[in-house]
């Protein structure tokens, strides 16, 4: 048959055009919130449409909210910078690369972590077991550590005490 079936739930509210429109909106400006998108969708279209509504629309394409990550602000000429870096090392030879020794220092928290945390939960759920998240009265401490490796392998992972200065590293 030709006919078109019936189909379950309420027919779309807005067109293809004012889709594209949201999204071109969203891709222009990321911080945009869904109620200045609809407000100036609104004065495009003849049809009020919500927030809600653009919410769906851009989680259909895939764009969902969520904080941002945070990272220094880098100039044209870091850019560069970075960029020419990793050109000259891109060439060198095995040679070079035995004389490079990687290091790192960390600092790994005993009791907890200092990311954000998240729960789900229910009404009335406030108090549950595992719903808390457990403290203890003298903040739980830390470890400071420090490693490091090169083409010949890792070296010894050492504790630090203190904080690290000059002398220290």
């Amino acid at each position: 048959s030709t006919q078109n079936r019936s189909r379950h739930g309420r027919p779309k509210n807005l067109s293809g055009l004012a889709q594209r429109h949201i999204q071109r909106l969203c891709w222009g400006n990321r911080r945009l919130s869904a109620a200045s998108i609809a407000a100036e969708v609104d004065g495009v279209g003849s049809q009020h449409v919500s927030a809600q509504t653009i919410r769906r629309t851009l989680h259909q394409i895939g764009l969902h909210s969520c904080r941002p990550r945070r990272k220094p602000i880098l100039k044209m000429m870091h850019k560069k910078a970075y960029k020419q870096f990793a050109e000259d090392k891109q060439t060198k030879d095995m040679d070079y690369w035995n004389h490079v020794l990687w290091s790192d220092e960390t600092n790994i928290n005993l009791f907890g972590s200092d990311g954000v945390k998240c729960v789900w939960q229910q009404l009335g759920e406030e108090y549950k077991d595992n719903c808390v998240l457990p403290t203890v009265k003298h903040g739980g401490g830390s470890v400071m550590v420090w490693g490091c490796m090169s083409a010949a392998g890792t070296g010894e992972l050492q504790f630090i005490e203190g904080t690290i200065n000059a002398n220290t590293y």
